[in-house]
């Protein structure tokens, strides 16, 4: 049986987007429309990798 480590790259880029997200929206004096775009992106970053990880440690 094999044993998978947890994947924590999603949870990862989520932080990232929120965090750049942030400071844009700060910039932008819109946090609410920054924080949601730097959300949407990081969990789009976030999924790509993930996916590309599995696919590659499946040998395809």
């Amino acid at each position: 049986m094999e044993t998978r480590k947890p994947n924590t790259s999603l949870a990862l880029w989520i932080g990232v987007g929120l965090a750049i997200g942030a400071g844009v929206g700060t910039a932008i004096h819109n946090i609410g429309a920054g924080v949601g775009g730097g959300l949407a992106l990081g969990i789009a970053i976030g999924l790509l990798i993930q996916r590309r990880q599995n696919r590659d440690s499946d040998g395809r």
